[in-house]
């Protein structure tokens, strides 16, 4: 808007003028100079809860055939089931910090 004020003190042409040289509609205008209400935060759509947390430890640990699947057949077996709809790089970074603090829980 100050390079249409500009413009205008430059070179005396007509606002509706100055504004189809920059391909701007009085109405954009209008737009632009509203005051804007502030947006509400966004909540990140990829938290995970502590209670899915738990849910995929619990499952995780609960069969030797759920510790031994590779970690995509493990999310989608926890989403055919309904324990947690997670996406696919989210169990191991639950399982691998869990399992390690058990580990040096053990050694203490």
């Amino acid at each position: 808007m100050e390079s249409i004020e500009r413009v205008i003190q430059w070179t005396g042409w007509k606002r509706a003028d100055v504004m189809c040289l920059f391909c701007v509609s009085p109405s954009q205008l209008s737009r632009w100079q509203q005051e804007k209400p502030a947006r509400p935060p966004l909540v990140h759509p990829f938290h995970v809860l502590e209670e899915e947390v738990r849910r995929v430890i619990e499952y995780r640990t609960s069969t030797e055939e759920n510790r031994n699947l590779g970690y995509r057949k493990f999310t989608w077996l926890m989403v055919d089931e309904g324990i947690a709809f997670l996406t696919e790089s989210f169990p191991p970074n639950l399982v691998i910090p869990a399992s390690l603090q058990h580990l040096s829980s053990r050694s203490r």
